[in-house]
């Protein structure tokens, strides 16, 4: 992730260290307790992915109606961007042959409700870092993108997650990649469906769109 400067880097990472200690404190004992590898990657796979929601949606909180249509596509590339770098990089190491792999949703219910307060507290934290760090609204794709990377990949040094055997590794980095391309699917659910359903009421629909749901609720009815 070499889109920040040295500078920028070092305002973040203190927090998101921060972030990085409370996911390895309760998910960092891979292969010393009874609980399977296949466990340890799903409990994982559920805390990155609410972890980067919470940060998208404190973002959104803080940008207000700096909100617009450039700003949710650029979002939702860098979801697309961090599954492809990682993949990229560590996920082919792995693999023989490169697999197609569709986005996952996870469930923030597996996520006791203590364990979600204090993530959403360290991510409140290191969202409004990144605001601070923003000149413009421009600037939130790189550094989105190099704190939510940066925590993946901190969280893989420190609990020493790759060092399970290459099938395990290779499990750990299919299931990030498709969390974060599941990712893309949340945010477009969580907050492009809400924003472009305003501007539809706001500026009309497209009458094509129209004609075609019309067209596809007679077919069903």
């Amino acid at each position: 992730m070499p889109y920040l400067v040295q500078k920028q880097r070092n305002s973040l990472n203190p927090y998101i260290d921060n972030l990085v200690k409370i996911i390895v404190e309760k998910n960092g004992n891979w292969g010393k307790t009874r609980i399977s590898i296949s466990e340890n990657i799903f409990n994982l796979a559920n805390v990155l992915h609410y972890v980067s929601m919470e940060l998208v949606i404190e973002l959104k909180r803080m940008l207000g109606d700096r909100i617009q249509y450039w700003v949710i596509a650029m979002i939702s590339g860098v979801f697309c961007n961090i599954a492809f770098e990682i993949n990229r990089r560590l996920g082919s190491l792995y693999k023989t042959a490169h697999t197609n792999m569709g986005g996952v949703h996870y469930n923030e219910m597996f996520i006791d409700r203590a364990d979600r307060n204090l993530l959403c507290g360290s991510v409140k934290i290191l969202a409004a870092n990144i605001t601070l760090e923003a000149n413009d609204v421009k600037d939130f794709a790189g550094l989105i993108n190099y704190s939510l990377t940066t925590t993946v990949l901190r969280v893989l040094t420190t609990s020493e997650a790759l060092k399970n055997g290459r099938s395990a590794s290779q499990q750990i980095l299919s299931s990030i990649e498709r969390i974060f391309k599941g990712l893309e699917i949340a945010f477009n659910k969580e907050i492009a469906t809400p924003y472009e359903d305003t501007k539809i009421t706001e500026n009309g629909d497209l009458k094509e769109f129209e004609k075609l749901i019309a067209q596809a609720q007679t077919t069903t009815n």
